[in-house]
């Protein structure tokens, strides 16, 4: 099960993100833990990421690659404009 020290341990790394037909390198930006309720299995946290280019994507799931993490599915929101590219959520919870 991942945790938030998975993605604290790519703070300010690239990782991979892709749709049915498109391609995208990622920063991970920041990592937050989020207050636990109820009987969670894990502490929750979110995770941002900077993808470089101005249009946002759609709020949508994204497959992530990365060496460390191997391949998993998450749900990305898009947040908003973050210095030269578009910034990204991604919560786990």
């Amino acid at each position: 099960m991942l945790s938030i020290s998975n993605f604290e341990a790519l703070l300010d790394q690239d990782v991979q993100l892709s749709d049915e037909q498109h391609e995208y390198v990622a920063t991970v930006t920041e990592v937050m833990k989020m207050t636990r309720h109820g009987d969670a299995e894990r502490d929750p946290f979110s995770v941002l990421f900077v993808i470089a280019q101005e249009q946002p994507l759609p709020q949508q799931i994204y497959t992530l690659k990365h060496a460390s993490l191997g391949q998993m599915e998450i749900f990305l929101v898009p947040i908003g404009p973050k210095g030269e590219g578009m910034c990204y959520e991604a919560v786990f919870t």
